[in-house]
């Protein structure tokens, strides 16, 4: 952990913190030491960074553009959960209406409807539970005649479906942003563990000098 100065601001580090400026500075780098082969690491070579800087950046990329991609099925699974609980009520009054409003709870289970918070009666929260209910919702309007209603059974199995489409899209989306993070957080180890080995060596070869020499090969904290 770096010391805090006289100031008592932490003084910035050979290295950048940010993603996007480590793999910036690990190219620049890279760049810089196939120039100079004559500074060389016993467990690394250029080459070596270079793969690791690119396969960073691919995999920094792929994760904003997910991430990007799964704030769009976020709002749409929102949206659809919304008219799902909207619709549940309008199922509520259905069976209340068959039965009456006193005992219309005694058949909610039926429909996949449950107790929530303590107190209210609605389809699951947790969207495997949701998904599940829709089935049970769409067998319970048909076991009590109420297929051809307005929230019949047209109209919940194009919900259903449209949830289930929803839910595959927000796990396809969240696998491969896991997938990408490992990927990136394992590159960036050894990055960052190259980097550091370097600013070792350029100091103990360039005692005098060092902090030019670190400028020459990429490491400018003005940048960061």
């Amino acid at each position: 952990m770096d010391e805090k100065g006289k100031n008592g601001k932490t003084p910035k580090g050979n290295l950048p913190r940010k993603e996007a400026d480590i793999n910036t500075i690990a190219a620049e780098v890279a760049a810089s030491w196939e120039k100079r082969p004559q500074i060389t690491l016993l467990w690394t070579n250029v080459d070596q960074l270079k793969e690791s800087s690119a396969v960073f950046g691919a995999s920094y990329a792929g994760r904003k553009t997910v991430k990007g991609s799964r704030r769009s099925v976020t709002q749409e699974m929102k949206e659809t959960n919304t008219e799902i609980n909207t619709a549940t009520e309008q199922v509520k009054n259905y069976i209340a209406d068959l039965h009456s409003k006193r005992t219309a709870s005694i058949h909610y289970e039926s429909f996949g409807i449950v107790r929530v918070q303590g107190k209210y009666y609605k389809l699951p929260v947790d969207n495997d539970q949701r998904l599940y209910a829709l089935d049970q919702l769409i067998k319970g309007l048909e076991q009590y005649g109420l297929n051809d209603r307005k929230y019949g059974k047209s109209y919940w199995s194009e919900l259903r479906e449209r949830f289930a489409r929803i839910k595959s899209q927000a796990a396809k989306a969240d696998q491969t942003s896991a997938e990408h993070i490992s990927v990136k957080d394992g590159e960036k180890v050894l990055i960052r563990k190259t980097l550091n080995a370097l600013v070792h060596i350029i100091k103990g070869n360039y005692p005098d000098t060092w902090k030019e020499e670190l400028r020459a090969w990429g490491f400018q904290k003005e940048k960061y």
